[in-house]
């Protein structure tokens, strides 16, 4: 299990990486134009949802906010 400051900080780097990278990335969040890849354990699940809640805030009308750190991922098996 991830915690809160874990989450906390996985958002404040998705939030210099938007920072970094603007004009690098696309300003709206596509499955088309990013991947994101985790192994399947709930830890780093939680890290790559909360880093895309900083990277693309606008996903959610609660992203954006450090209290709220949703799901927003697939589950895509790779053999």
């Amino acid at each position: 299990m991830l915690l809160l400051k874990g989450k906390e900080r996985q958002y404040e780097l998705g939030t210099w990486f938007r920072k970094r990278y603007t004009n690098f990335l696309p300003e709206e969040y596509s499955p088309n134009s990013i991947r994101v890849i985790s192994t399947d354990v709930d830890r780093t699940l939680t890290s790559a949802a909360s880093n895309l809640a900083g990277l693309f805030p606008h996903l959610h009308p609660k992203f954006g906010t450090k209290t709220y750190f949703g799901s927003l991922y697939q589950y895509i098996l790779l053999r």
